[in-house]
């Protein structure tokens, strides 16, 4: 019985140890950058330097957060003015592309605002991590 006690802290210290490398991993996968893309608009008389959003038919100042996009989790940011292209510049920011491994789920709330609508990589709780160690002892013993 006193060996029995001592293998269970290092079983319990292992099963432990399991549990945060398979953390980091869902972690690491998560890391993707999301896009950040560009639009360019011809400047509108009476309205320089105003990106103008033809949706909501809205015109927004340089600097202004133009619109966050629920379905899709994209926000667009009016940047004005462009003089490399002569053109009044949006940005669209996009959600990354995320993918998970063993034991991770991908959840995602759209009702939360850009960033907090894009996808979220976590441990999936009704994974057995067992199975995982178990077939990764038996690649070894191959």
């Amino acid at each position: 019985m006193a060996a029995l006690n001592l293998i269970e802290p290092i079983s319990r210290k292992a099963a432990t140890m399991r549990s945060v490398c398979f953390i980091i991993v869902c972690v690491l996968v998560q890391g993707l950058e999301s896009a950040i893309l560009y639009e360019d608009q011809v400047e509108i008389a009476g309205h320089e330097g105003q990106c103008y959003d033809k949706e909501r038919i809205t015109f927004y100042n340089e600097g202004d957060v133009m619109r966050v996009e629920e379905t899709d989790c994209t926000q667009k940011n009016c940047l004005g003015y462009n003089s490399g292209t002569g053109k009044i510049r949006i940005q669209i920011l996009t959600c990354p592309t995320v993918q998970a491994g063993p034991g991770c789920i991908v959840v995602q709330n759209k009702t939360l605002p850009y960033p907090g609508c894009c996808p979220q990589i976590i441990e999936d709780q009704s994974f057995d991590q067992r199975l995982l160690y178990c077939q990764s002892e038996r690649q070894k013993s191959e």
